[in-house]
């Protein structure tokens, strides 16, 4: 019996780690920024990554390249956004996440920073 739960509890383990894997393996899915070429390892920070409707992704450094991107394949239906967790650099709900827009440090493709924090506390 204790067999039997621990091989259930493995396979369990590996499901729930395999559905937020795809996410956050969107580096060597999307390596360079789609608009502007960028190292989206180096920008892990702030890069950002879109899911269509259609089943395609496209990723990129920034807000403002995630801007231009969507502009320019205006045709898709955007179904997830998610974005580079400033702190943690894990991807997070863009709609969900505390964004600071602002300060001291320069941003990524932009004069005026917008980072993404997963927690309210970190944002702050």
């Amino acid at each position: 019996m204790n067999k039997i739960l621990c091989l259930v509890c493995s396979i369990g383990f590996v499901l729930l780690s395999a559905s937020g894997g795809y996410a956050q393996d969107d580096i060597s899915k999307h390596a360079a920024c789609n608009i502007c070429g960028m190292d989206r390892q180096a920008h892990d920070y702030s890069r950002m990554l879109l899911e269509s409707d259609d089943k395609t992704s496209a990723g990129t450094c920034s807000i403002h390249c995630t801007a231009v991107e969507m502009a320019a394949h205006r045709e898709k239906t955007i179904i997830r956004m998610l974005g580079g967790d400033y702190a943690t650099k894990e991807l997070v709900d863009a709609q969900k996440a505390y964004w600071v827009i602002g300060g001291r440090q320069t941003g990524v493709m932009t004069r005026q920073a917008k980072w993404a924090f997963a927690e309210k506390a970190a944002a702050a």
